[in-house]
C-alpha cells in the first residue's frame, strides 16, 4: 500500500495532507506530487486544535513534518478525531537513524538556509502514540538510498488504521 517512489492516494472521498513547512517551494512541490481531486492541502500549526475540517476524513497524510514536532501524542489525538473509524493515517519521516547521525532538515529560502527545530522520535514513539489514540499498524517500511541499498534507512513510512472511535 505504501509506494517508496511517491505516495499513492487511495480512492477515498476525502483526505487531508497536513503540512507545516516554512517554504512556499516545499508547499508547491507537495501539491505537484500529490495532485488528487479529493485531497485538501492544509498548511497550519498542527500543535493547536484542528479546526480546519468540517467532516471526518478517510485519510490523513504527514510528510516530513512530525520530526519538527516535539510531542507526537497531541498530533495523533487530533488526527484520530479528524478520521472516520476505519480511516488511515500515513506518515513519512526522516528515519531516526539518520537523525542520530546528525542529519537534519535544511530549507533554502530567499534569506539563506533555514534549519527548523528537529526532534528525534524513535519508531516506538510513533507506534506508542498511535496505539494510545486508537490506531493499529498496517504497514511499516524503512527506505534506504536506492543507489546505496546497504546503507542505513533514510525514510521511515508508517500506515496506521483508526480502529477505535475517538472519545
Amino acid at each position: 500500500m505504501i509506494n517508496s517512489k511517491k505516495i499513492n492516494v487511495p480512492a477515498v472521498r476525502s483526505s487531508l495532507l497536513v503540512q507545516e513547512p516554512k517554504d512556499e517551494k516545499m508547499i508547491e512541490k507537495a501539491r505537484e506530487k500529490l495532485h488528487h481531486e479529493n485531497l485538501t492541502f492544509v498548511v497550519t500549526d498542527i500543535r493547536q486544535p484542528w479546526t480546519f475540517y468540517t467532516n471526518q476524513q478517510e485519510l490523513v497524510l504527514f510528510s516530513l513534518v512530525l520530526e519538527h514536532i516535539e510531542e507526537l501524542e497531541l498530533i495523533f489525538f487530533e488526527a484520530a478525531k479528524a478520521l472516520v473509524t476505519g480511516g488511515y493515517m500515513y506518515i513519512g519521516e526522516l528515519h531516526p537513524f539518520k537523525q542520530y547521525l546528525g542529519s537534519r532538515a535544511r530549507v533554502e529560502t530567499a534569506d539563506g538556509n533555514f534549519t527548523p527545530d528537529c526532534y528525534t522520535h524513535a519508531i516506538s514513539a510513533y507506534t506508542t502514540a498511535a496505539f494510545k489514540n486508537g490506531f493499529s499498524l498496517v504497514d511499516l517500511k524503512e527506505l534506504g538510498d536506492e543507489k546505496a541499498p546497504d546503507t542505513i534507512p533514510r525514510i521511515v513510512q508508517f500506515l496506521f488504521k483508526k480502529i477505535n472511535p475517538t472519545k
